[in-house]
Order: C-alpha cells, then sequence, then structure tokens
C-alpha cells in the first residue's frame, strides 16, 4: 500500500484534495498578506486598506511579460517580495480596473480621465 503523505506520515500534510486546495489558498493569502504590507498595505491612489480590495499593479503595464513567463499567483508575489522593486504597487480593485480601462485612475488626474473617455467616445461614434 502506497503512503498517504509526501514526506514520509507527516500529519501536517493534507490528506484530501479538498485539504490540499484549502492549504495552498491559506499560503497564497500568507503570501498576498505579506506582498501587500510590503508594499504600503493600502492603495496607491486612493488610500483603501481593506485587504479583500487591494491588487498588485504592474506600474509600467508589463503583467504580460510575467503571465507569459508563468508567474502569476504565489510565484508573482514571491517575485514582487524578492525584487521589491517599483515596478510594482497596491492598487485597489477599483483603481486597477480605471487605470486598465482608461489608462488613468479617476484619483490621479481627472482631466486625463476626461480625454481619455471622450476620445474613446469619439471613436466609437465614428
Amino acid at each position: 500500500m502506497a503512503h498517504r503523505f509526501k514526506y514520509g506520515g507527516d500529519s501536517r500534510e493534507p490528506r484530501s484534495k479538498e485539504q490540499k486546495a484549502t492549504r495552498s489558498k491559506e499560503r497564497l493569502q500568507i503570501w498576498r498578506k505579506a506582498v501587500m504590507a510590503a508594499y504600503g498595505g493600502q492603495c496607491a491612489c486612493c488610500g483603501e486598506r481593506e485587504i479583500a480590495f487591494l491588487t498588485l499593479d504592474h506600474v509600467y503595464n508589463d503583467g504580460r511579460q510575467d503571465r507569459r513567463q508563468g508567474i502569476f499567483g504565489m510565484m508573482l508575489y514571491q517575485k514582487a517580495l524578492e525584487e521589491f522593486s517599483d515596478r510594482y504597487q497596491v492598487l485597489c480593485r477599483n483603481c486597477n480596473f480605471a487605470k486598465w480601462s482608461y489608462g488613468v485612475c479617476p484619483h490621479r488626474n481627472v482631466d486625463k480621465l476626461i480625454a481619455n473617455v471622450a476620445k474613446e467616445t469619439m471613436e466609437v461614434k465614428n
């Protein structure tokens, strides 16, 4: 009969797929909290502090580069902590979405946001 545990019966190792998934989510949350704290613990744009709303943003919009290399989730958090560079910042989900959608968050530059929205509106009409 094969061993149920990867490391010789260590009782801390999960036994079922559900336990493994739960343990993996817990590890991801530990890394996530560490990264959010290391990068200021609040949205760099609006100041939101609720961890459930915070995300790690690629300042220079080069996240595709990481994803192509298979770096996301826990690996991205590990990389962000190891590098600790100005390449990453903490944004809340709203500010991150606005940055992705309009190129700028409304908290940063309302005039630029209005210009971008107007430009998109004109392109749709034409």
